[in-house]
């Protein structure tokens, strides 16, 4: 007896598990065509009474300490699409997604110092 799937029962397997979704474009500079108001990387615009979220340490070795989190990403969401299948977004606001980069440096595909296609576009 073997722990294998055959290509037949993964093919089924990941149909079962497909989910709609939104896919989003790297594009290099926020002024790209494309969707306004969305990118990654670089400097979000915050409003001026949201400030910069700071991630507080509880884990050692550096418990209390506060480093200011990684932004990651902007999403207007007037401009996101409806997608059949999810449940409907909000149709104004704005998403700021920030991480701490020492609790998941490879949340934007880092590994080590060495960028990754994901993050250099190549």
């Amino acid at each position: 007896m073997t722990d294998e799937m055959a290509p037949d029962e993964i093919d089924a397997a990941i149909f079962r598990a497909r989910m709609p979704a939104i896919a989003m474009l790297h594009t290099p500079n926020q002024t790209d065509p494309g969707t306004p108001g969305c990118w990654f990387g670089g400097e979000p615009t915050l409003p001026p009474a949201i400030p910069w979220p700071i991630y507080k340490h509880v884990y050692q070795p550096r418990p209390g300490v506060e480093v200011p989190m990684s932004f990651l990403a902007q999403i207007n969401l007037e401009h996101l699409p409806e997608v059949l299948g999810l449940p409907p977004l909000p149709s104004r606001g704005t998403l700021f997604i920030f991480y701490d980069a020492s609790l998941a440096p490879m949340a934007f595909g880092v590994k080590g110092d060495e960028p990754s296609p994901v993050m250099t576009g190549d």
